[in-house]
Parts: structure tokens; C-alpha cells; sequence
């Protein structure tokens, strides 16, 4: 299944890139496994901590007109 992890306005990465309007994509098989494998493979490097993202969404619910810089990241597990 895919994951949507979603920014605010204050979100940057660690070199300062603004995330606001961006997603990363998670391939998981589950809710949980989604967020573990974001917090692992993407916050953990290259945000200023683990919990640093606006929202997480299930595939049926995310709408990627509102985030119009697009795909930052795919991660699969």
C-alpha cells in the first residue's frame, strides 16, 4: 500500500530545502510499517528530528493537487 507524509510551512530539511508543498511516498504494508520505514529512512537523515511532518495519509485520502512541488521521496521497504 502507499503512504503520503505531508509538510507545513516551518518544515526544512537539515540543509535548509523548504518541504513545505512536497510529499514523501512510503510503500508499505501497513499504517505503522509506513511510518517506521519514514521515520528510518527519511526524517531520521534529513530532518532536525523523527517527528518532523505535517500529516500522514492512506493512498484513498491523499489529494496531490494540494501539494504543488510534488514527490520529494519514494521509499519502499
Amino acid at each position: 500500500m502507499k503512504y503520503y507524509f505531508t509538510f507545513g510551512q516551518a518544515h526544512y530539511t537539515t540543509d535548509g530545502y523548504p518541504m513545505m508543498n512536497n510529499w514523501v511516498t512510503v510503500i508499505a504494508n501497513d499504517y505503522g510499517e509506513a511510518r517506521e520505514l519514514f521515520i528510518e529512512k527519511f526524517t531520521s537523515l534529513y530532518m532536525e528530528n523523527p517527528d518532523k511532518f505535517a500529516f500522514q495519509y492512506e493512498e484513498k485520502d491523499f489529494e496531490s493537487e494540494y501539494f504543488p512541488k510534488g514527490e520529494f521521496m519514494l521509499i519502499t521497504s
